[in-house]
């Protein structure tokens, strides 16, 4: 997907007194949006005692999987990225846009 931005003269500037790039800057933002909005749907699929998100199945996969990888899981943020990556793409969730 690609994001593109239209920006005013006076927006770029107001923007540039804060940021060096603002390509980069609007790139950093957009990630760690998504990096947030990730760990919050990991941690619902885990600690959620329904099946929501994630079901019994999926969650017992999952904890077999973070054994198996050694990781003990204290918070999400020590989960690896292809495994957020795995709980996203199986989690049943519903779009923001889709709930209007």
């Amino acid at each position: 997907m690609v994001i593109t931005i239209d920006l005013t003269d006076e927006e770029e500037k107001a923007l540039l007194y804060v940021a060096y790039d603002v390509q980069e800057w609007a790139e950093n933002a957009v990630r760690n949006r998504i990096r947030q909005a990730a760990d919050q749907i990991c941690t619902e699929a885990i600690e959620d005692e329904t099946d929501t998100i994630l079901t019994a199945q999926q969650k017992q996969q999952l904890r077999t999987a973070l054994d198996n990888a050694g990781i003990n899981l204290v918070t999400v943020s020590k989960i690896p990225v292809n495994i957020k990556r795995a709980i996203v793409a199986a989690a049943n969730i519903t779009l923001l846009k889709d709930k209007e």
